[in-house]
Order: C-alpha cells, then structure tokens, then sequence
C-alpha cells in the first residue's frame, strides 16, 4: 500500500522516483504526450474543454508555462525503454503544442 501511495503521490511532480514501480507509473501517467499527433491532439482539445471557465488568454498562458516546463526537462520519461521509445514524439507534440497555445500579445 505505501509504495502504490508513494507512486501516486509522486504524479504531482512527475520527479524522478525512488523505485522501478513508480517510474512505471509516472512514465504511463504521462504517456498522452508520445501518442499520434491526432490523438494528442483530441487529447488537448479535451484538457481546453474541461478548463473552459478560465478566459483563453489565461488558458493559454497557463497552458504554455506547463508544457515549456516539460520541455525544459532532461528526461520526460523516467524508464529507459519508454524514454527510448517515447521521448522524441513527446517532445515533437510539445512542441507543437506551444504554437497552438501561444498567448496573444
């Protein structure tokens, strides 16, 4: 029970954990983001759909700032093999991302 607690707790931060189990976690947790282009696509949709009481200037600010963080990481991926196998697609969608959330100046 603790370490399935330890493994949820660390999706706040998405740190680097302290066992395999929850770097597994932490890895499907943000798996989205290495999907087909459509599907994270919908998948972004979605994230806009559920915050549509905050006004699009601060959505896309917010939105913005979450996802250069993520970028701003060394790894997104915690595990070697989904690293391996996920980070550049992760990281294409990001990108592309930005452009879509780009806050009006």
């Amino acid at each position: 029970i603790d370490r399935v607690r330890a493994a949820i707790v660390a999706t706040r931060t998405h740190d680097a954990p302290g066992d395999s189990d929850a770097a597994l976690v932490l890895d499907v947790d943000l798996s989205i983001l290495a999907a087909p282009s459509v599907t994270f696509d919908a998948y972004e949709v979605g994230v806009r759909r559920e915050h549509a009481m905050i006004p699009d200037e601060a959505f896309a600010q917010g939105r913005s700032a979450f996802v250069r963080a993520l970028l701003g990481r060394p790894r997104l991926f915690h595990t070697r093999s989904l690293h391996d196998r996920w980070d550049a697609l992760a990281r294409s969608n990001l990108e592309r991302s930005l452009v879509r959330w780009r806050p009006v100046a």
